[in-house]
């Protein structure tokens, strides 16, 4: 499930995803920023301890959920102190995936007559620090998963016959097993992570 609003994450969906053979064990909740004032100056509808507490609720039923979420670098108003706190939460919390994004005026929007504007020069120092940090947490999610069952989405196949494609908990892994096609979901369990892989 991705791009889920955490106010549409209520209990029942949580349950849903924890008992469903059908979905894949991964939830992608935007974020944007850690900082409760800034949220609020954006117009969504949660603080950032409500945003943990969904995950902890998702991790409770699902230990090795992958859990990916979106956050913005140098919003306006983004001080040195909100920026921690954002830094804060992304290490405190077991994410697999971030995508982070530098924050641009686009017309029309809220952020956008708001004053206090980052300096281009530290939005992308701030965006870099991110996106290493996100570097460390989804590397420290796939380390969890050698010698863990899981199941991959075969995508494409080497001239070795080897199969490359994204575990339930979108993982990158190759699956060294000939005879496996594209498009199939076959049991597997990695030996190492290397490269970025699931091996």
């Amino acid at each position: 499930l991705s791009s889920v609003e955490i106010s549409t994450v209520e209990r029942d969906l949580i349950g849903y995803l924890a008992n469903s053979p059908k979905l894949c064990r991964y939830l992608h909740l935007p974020l944007q920023t850690g900082d409760d004032r800034l949220l609020a100056l954006m117009g969504r509808k949660y603080t950032a301890a409500q945003f943990t507490d969904t995950i902890r609720l998702a991790l409770s039923r699902m230990p090795f959920l992958g859990i990916g979420t979106d956050v913005i670098a140098g919003l306006p108003g983004e001080d040195s102190e909100s920026f921690a706190k954002t830094v804060r939460l992304i290490r405190e919390t077991p994410f697999s995936n971030i995508h982070v994004f530098t924050y641009n005026e686009r017309p029309g929007t809220r952020a956008a007559a708001m004053k206090n504007t980052v300096p281009n020069r530290e939005r992308t120092r701030r965006a870099k620090e991110l996106i290493q940090l996100g570097h460390e947490k989804k590397e420290a999610f796939a380390r969890r998963f050698p010698g863990r069952e899981t199941s991959v989405l075969i995508e494409k196949i080497s001239k070795d016959g080897t199969g490359t494609g994204w575990t339930g908990e979108y993982i990158e892994a190759k699956v060294p097993v000939s005879g496996i096609r594209v498009n199939r979901v076959v049991p597997f369990t990695p030996g190492a992570y290397r490269n970025g892989l699931l091996v």
